[in-house]
């Protein structure tokens, strides 16, 4: 009896120690909090189960609490959080499971825990002799384990939701294709804080976003009114806004989770685009019965912000086209004195309501432009703070003041050229006031940032925001520590209260452990495409009944690999005809998000102007990095435009392509570097196309290995050097022939000039003595049997490298006795979709193509594959660049751009 009620106890103290240790009160980091408590749990559990008398049953438990505990424990240590009940739910997730399997850290975590299991079922039973081992070891292997993976987090996993799998859970599927999943890095948000300061209570709510607005722009005095409200609000010192561009800004602020930091794609974009849904603050209040709507100056679809307002949550949501049409417009739309006049309106129509509202103006973006047709910046800045003082002080003569709090803030910060005198970076420094009756007057120390605006909203209206971000009444931890990028600088920020570290290309960082953190919190926040849905967009159900061009989508950004292909399909049905019979136009555009390449896809369909609907499918490539998209429907000549609805559409990566591309990447090629080819032989004397032997000995000389070399067939069928009879021959001898010659004529009239063409026969005996040496061919015509006839002459082919024009020459060519061969694409007809259907299970040496076909993305996207590419001909080390940097292509063949003599050895690809 008095062993139970030990037992009992000592279960009960190490409980309340690990429920203790989950406190977020606990000024220690969440991972050492969690690992504790979780291992604590673990052993006080398997201590009460060696109660059990039955053996089987003892065992079966213990392995049940091992899986859960090693489930928990992947949780805590790739989540930096600790024990929940609330993920018992997963339980019945298939999707989760699977998901899971890929996670190595559940497995490593599952071996330590079933070493436990050993100590606490086996052991009783074991020679006394072997038992203090046992216990030992499996003691040990779980404790070292434990430090381990606390000290030293691993920063790569498979996957972002592999890394999620306890908290991002998928939900219900929508179709039998299209899973409803959850983009959320709340736990990744440094959210300690040390006082209870005193909240601040209210009613209403107005998250006002100034677009672009800065701390720098109140330092230099372009909004004087919002520095003399400052004396009666609560203003925070340091406050971070954690991306460039609005639709990232919005998601930190309005989802309390970082925007993606390095990924382009916007989480937002994913959330309004691909049907994925994120426990965001609109829709949380609305859950606890407060009402919320969204309101915008400019149009709505412009980034998908109506998709991804109604995504988050938001019961109303307006834009210029359904604001009052008497108001101003500029260039985005409704002038920021209009907005707010809007709001004003909308705040006195619902005072009976408990109410959150977001409004986002737009005349501080470029092009700038107020109703007094000033459109310089300070100007537009300057007009907005005027109206931003009217609105405040007609809120407080009507009374509505009372109960609302204000937070002035903004999307993103965009200072320009102006002085920061902040450690924040420029394009981070963000701006927070708070305003109302029951705001007491403060200037607060301390780092904040957008991600804790849901929990200082939910604060105000005397709710809970989980656990991620602070409410700006609250006092943070002393070390607190933030995340921000610069996606258009490439840059990660990782900021203290005091200081930045600036990390360049994302993971260059100064200091290992800076690195390594900035690593790891991208690896785990990062989000660019939904791994468990086909669709990159899903738009669906959207009518348009308005005389204008109307705008499908503003902006979607794809960085899927460069060269796949992408599949836009579209449902439009018509419900009246137009009188004219005139045909609207569909018009797609994609372009380089960078600008930095100035070229752009663009599609164009005609639909018809009869009544009915119309299904289509355009299919584009995935040319540029970050790939940028703009799709509208416009009237053709101006006719009338009959009501029309957008049924559906979908954005995937083309199904058939995209199994091939995972049948070569399960390849395992790895060969990255690969030779650089003089082309036709290389220059000689300014001349390229000589295919001499002239031409070969110099290059070599210069450092060349590999020579390609052209070859054509005289009107006897001998295979002898060049490119062609009549253009090049002409230029480099002064000869043209209106058709081949015969062997005789050539020797004859050709061999006489200077720097001749060769013959196949000197040709094999310059490379017998090069040892090192490699031909790579480019036989005209008849290529099948031209290569039968240099095999003919050599008892040993190694040094020649063929090139195919089609991969269905390829088992034909090794036949020959060649050991490889290289796919060249100027003559080849299929798509994209066929090469890399044919490509699978042939191991070619490299695959070269001319420039056209590099710019479609198709180099970067075989090199990531691990099939190495050659682009011709480039002889400017400027183009050479392009291609190398831009477009991904592996080496170059070139006329007289000199290779690195050593850099490519050819004894590695042989």
């Amino acid at each position: 009896m008095l062993k139970t009620v030990a037992t009992s106890l000592a279960f009960t103290l190490i409980l309340l120690i690990s429920v203790f240790l989950t406190s977020n009160h606990i000024i220690v980091p969440a991972i050492i909090r969690g690992a504790i408590s979780t291992f604590l749990l673990f052993l006080a559990i398997f201590w009460l189960i060696n109660f059990i008398k039955i053996n089987l049953l003892r065992i079966a438990l213990s392995l049940l609490v091992a899986v859960v505990f090693s489930l928990v424990s992947t949780h805590v240590t790739l989540n930096s959080s600790y024990p929940d009940a609330n993920f018992a739910h997963l339980g019945n997730n298939n999707i989760f499971y699977q998901a899971l399997l890929k996670e190595p850290t559940f497995y490593y975590w599952l071996l330590a825990y079933i070493c436990g299991l050993c100590v606490q079922t086996i052991n009783p039973h074991l020679d006394l002799r072997i038992r203090p081992f046992l216990v030992g070891f499996c003691t040990l292997v779980p404790l070292l384990f434990l430090v381990i993976t606390t000290i030293f987090p691993v920063p790569v996993f498979s996957n972002w939701y592999a890394q999620n799998v306890l908290e991002y859970n998928l939900q219900n599927k929508r179709t039998s294709t299209q899973v409803n999943a959850v983009i959320n890095g709340q736990t990744l948000i440094d959210s300690r804080y040390r006082d209870n300061d005193k909240d601040i209570n209210a009613s209403k709510v107005i998250l006002l976003l100034v677009e672009g607005l800065s701390q720098v722009h109140v330092d230099a005095g372009w909004a004087p009114n919002l520095r003399k409200l400052e004396a009666n609000g609560l203003k925070l010192n340091t406050f971070v806004n954690h991306q460039r561009q609005t639709n990232r800004g919005l998601y930190a602020a309005l989802c309390g989770a970082y925007p993606n930091l390095q990924t382009s794609v916007s989480k937002s974009d994913l959330m309004a685009l691909s049907g994925l849904k994120q426990n965001c603050l609109p829709g949380y209040l609305e859950n606890n019965g407060i009402h919320t709507a969204f309101l915008q100056s400019a149009k709505l679809n412009y980034m998908s912000k109506d998709l991804f307002a109604d995504s988050a949550g938001f019961s109303e949501v307006k834009g210029e086209s359904e604001l009052k049409k008497s108001q101003t417009t500029g260039p985005w739309g409704l002038d920021d004195w209009s907005l707010l006049d809007q709001l004003l309106f909308y705040l006195e129509s619902n005072k009976e309501d408990k109410l959150f509202v977001t409004a986002l103006t737009s005349g501080t973006h470029p092009p700038f432009q107020t109703p007094n047709g000033d459109q310089g910046k300070e100007e537009a800045f300057r007009y907005a703070d005027k109206a931003i003082n009217w609105f405040i002080t007609n809120l407080d003569e009507k009374g509505l003041l009372n109960d609302t709090v204000i937070l002035i803030t903004s999307d993103e910060s965009a200072p320009g050229g102006l002085a920061s005198s902040s450690f924040l970076p420029a394009n981070n420094t963000g701006y927070m006031l708070a305003i109302g009756k029951n705001v007491a007057a403060e200037v607060k120390a301390g780092l904040f940032g957008q991600v804790d605006i849901p929990a200082t909203v939910s604060e105000i209206f005397g709710l809970k925001w989980g656990n991620s971000g602070i409410p700006i009444t609250k006092t943070p931890a002393e070390d607190r520590i933030l995340y921000a990028g610069n996606t258009f600088q490439r840059t990660v920020y990782e900021i203290s209260s005091n200081q930045s570290h600036q990390c360049n290309n994302y993971t260059l960082c100064k200091g290992s452990e800076v690195s390594r953190r900035v690593t790891n919190i991208i690896e785990r926040n990062d989000l660019s495409s939904n791994a468990f849905s086909q669709y990159i967009a899903l738009m669906e159900e959207r009518s348009f009944n308005t005389m204008r061009d109307e705008l499908i989508i503003g902006r979607l950004i794809t960085n899927v690999e460069q060269g796949q292909s992408l599949v836009a399909s579209f449902n439009i049905q018509t419900s009246t005809a137009s009188t004219s019979q005139e045909e609207k136009v569909l018009t797609f555009l994609a372009w380089d998000c960078s600008e930095s390449i100035p070229t752009s896809i663009r599609h164009q369909v005609k639909i018809p102007g009869s009544k009915g609907s119309k299904k289509f499918n355009l299919i584009t490539p995935q040319v540029f990095e970050n790939q940028c998209y703009k799709i509208w429907v416009n009237d053709g000549q101006g006719a009338i435009d009959p009501n029309w609805q957008l049924k559906k559409f979908a954005m995937y990566l083309h199904p058939e392509e995209k199994k091939y591309i995972e049948s070569l990447s399960a390849e395992n090629r790895t060969r990255r570097r690969l030779p650089r080819v003089a082309h036709a032989g290389g220059e000689i004397e300014g001349k390229s196309y000589t295919n001499s032997l002239a031409a070969l000995d110099r290059n070599y000389g210069l450092g060349f290995r590999y020579f390609e070399i052209d070859f054509i067939w005289t009107s006897d069928n001998r295979l002898v050097c060049g490119h062609d009879w009549d253009k090049h021959l002409f230029i480099n001898s002064g000869i043209i022939f209106k058709s081949a010659p015969s062997y005789e004529t050539f020797m004859r009239e050709v061999r006489s000039k200077s720097n001749p063409p060769c013959t196949v026969q000197e040709l094999i005996k310059w490379f017998a003595d090069k040892k090192d040496a490699i031909l790579i061919t480019d036989i005209k015509s008849n290529n099948l049997l031209g290569l039968s006839k240099l095999a003919e002459l050599t008892d040993n082919p190694s040094f020649i490298l063929p090139q195919i024009y089609s991969p269905k020459e390829y088992h034909d060519v090794l036949a020959l006795g060649f050991p490889n061969v290289i796919l060249t694409l100027y003559r080849y007809p299929g798509s994209s979709t066929e090469l890399l259907r044919e490509l699978a299970g042939k191991n070619v040496f490299a695959v070269t193509m001319p420039k056209r076909k590099a710019r479609t993305g198709l180099a970067s996207l075989l090199s990531n594959l691990g099939v190495g590419t050659y682009v011709h001909t480039i002889n400017n080390p400027d183009t050479h660049k392009e291609f190398r940097d831009t477009w991904k292509v592996t080496e170059i063949y070139t006329d007289s751009i000199t290779p690195n003599l050593g850099t490519f050895p050819s004894d590695s690809y042989n």
